[in-house]
């Protein structure tokens, strides 16, 4: 698991996209997004499969295996929200969780690879 899984687990999560479409949203070049699929499709975490509509192109999707990666990582947030509510309360725990969306939403708007990398946590 690299970290740049991460977005792309997230993004196929809502939807099958085409490889284009993916590194668009991700706001990456399609080389970058390619690098990153195929290390992916090494991992059996993403499957490719012509696109009816286009030939050229291939839409990507979440394997059982990529599926089951994304439910562990939304159980494991919701533990740790869990504790982090059980730890500062409820007040407290929305308060962290604000200020921590703030962090990522000012780098988001810095546009350079730093803010990428912030944002895609």
């Amino acid at each position: 698991m690299r970290s740049a899984f991460g977005p792309v687990l997230r993004a196929l999560r809502a939807r099958e996209t085409s490889l284009t479409s993916l590194a668009a949203e991700l706001d990456i070049s399609k080389q970058a997004a390619g690098r990153i699929v195929e290390d992916m499709r090494a991992a059996d975490l993403v499957s490719q499969r012509s696109d009816p509509a286009d030939g050229r192109a291939r839409i990507l999707s979440l394997t059982a295996r990529g599926r089951a990666m994304v439910d562990a990582a939304i159980e494991i947030a919701a533990g740790y929200e869990e504790t982090m509510r059980a730890e500062l309360g409820a007040e407290g725990a929305r308060c962290l969780r604000a200020g921590l969306e703030r962090v990522v939403e000012c780098a988001g708007s810095a546009g350079d690879l730093a803010a990428r990398r912030v944002r895609s946590i």
